[in-house]
């Protein structure tokens, strides 16, 4: 039996002044998500290390990294540093782009499975 392998989006963390942040996967694996790995970049892959970060490594007030309940606190204060989004926001990546396509590019019917994220919180 054939079979096809295609890619999904990864989920978004949150989004803060219209910036997605995106789960990084072990092996790209999507059941593995790692624990303290996101990425502004939704292409992004464990192995890019210049596009993926560890919360770990960015310590915000007295907030602990290492309790995933503190990383939205920690990354809506990293998106609110304009010097730590320029390092980690590429230039291609513009809030006025769309995240994912909504249709097909094969045969344009539209995803009726389309889903964000189930750990979608907004804030800004």
């Amino acid at each position: 039996m054939p079979y096809a392998t295609f890619w999904v989006p990864p989920d978004i963390v949150l989004i803060h002044h219209r910036i997605p942040v995106y789960h990084v996967y072990r092996a790209d694996d999507v059941d593995d998500p790692l624990t303290y790995w996101y990425t502004l970049n939704p292409h992004a892959t464990d192995a890019d290390d210049d596009t993926i970060f560890d919360i770990r490594d960015f310590p915000v007030d007295d907030l602990d990294p290492t309790q995933p309940s503190n990383h939205p606190a920690i990354l809506r204060a990293l998106l609110d540093d304009p010097v730590w989004l320029n390092t980690w926001r590429s230039d291609a990546d513009s809030p006025d782009r769309p995240i994912y396509r909504l249709r097909c590019p094969h045969c344009a019917t539209e995803n009726p499975g389309y889903e964000l994220s189930r750990h979608l919180t907004l804030s800004g």
